[in-house]
């Protein structure tokens, strides 16, 4: 009781509907490269009266929450990035969900890969984002085939890449250490060409199906 709840609405925002009142956060951040803005640029959403501990010292910026000069640039970049993006979150997202779907349904006719989330047709989950795991090979040796072929994927989430641990999060879903082991994200958005898509999915069934 009494906690603050603070999301990383990172890989959502612009790309499925959130409105923080609904969400019942006290603080959510976004970042501009995930909607085609500039890297290193991000916003920071506060309740108020949600306390925040400054991490740099020195200025009266930003209410005392952030010292230093802004990058004005990135951030008027950023803007424009969500003035573009905004008007078409419901197009983009049927879109990506369709893309999705019918990257699912091929990969997880083999045998030995499977959808993380189970029934990934059901399941509330983010466009433009697959995630599933391969019986009997490690991520690793799967990120390094697909990168030759000129595939770059992920064995878990941005923040945990280069752990050689299973992810924590499928993990808590139910998924085996050994399954998990062999977990990918793949992940695009409404610039991917359907063709590659394609690609991608004959390159992994071959590289699964020689194994």
């Amino acid at each position: 009781m009494g906690a603050l709840f603070h999301t990383d609405a990172i890989q959502g925002y612009l790309h499925i509907p959130l409105d923080v009142t609904e969400l019942g956060v006290d603080a959510m951040t976004v970042a501009a490269h995930k909607i085609g803005g500039p890297v290193a640029s991000g916003a920071l959403y506060l309740k108020n009266r949600t306390p925040l501990r400054p991490r740099i010292f020195g200025g009266g910026q930003e209410a005392g929450r952030r010292a230093g000069t802004q990058d004005l640039r990135t951030q008027l970049a950023f803007a424009a990035a969500a003035r573009t993006l905004a008007p078409h979150v419901a197009q983009e997202r049927a879109t990506l969900q369709t893309l999705s779907n019918k990257l699912y349904a091929t990969l997880t006719a083999h045998p030995r890969i499977h959808a993380t989330m189970g029934d990934y047709a059901q399941a509330d989950r983010l466009p433009g984002m697959v995630s599933i795991y391969v019986d009997g090979m490690d991520s690793e040796e799967l990120i390094v085939k697909l990168d030759a072929a000129g595939f770059e994927v992920s064995a878990g989430s941005a923040c945990s890449s280069g752990s050689m641990d299973p992810s924590h999060v499928l993990s808590a879903m139910g998924i085996g250490r050994e399954q998990a082991l062999g977990a990918l994200r793949i992940s695009f958005d409404d610039r991917v060409d359907p063709a590659d898509l394609d690609d991608f999915a004959q390159t992994l069934l071959s590289i699964v199906g020689t194994a």
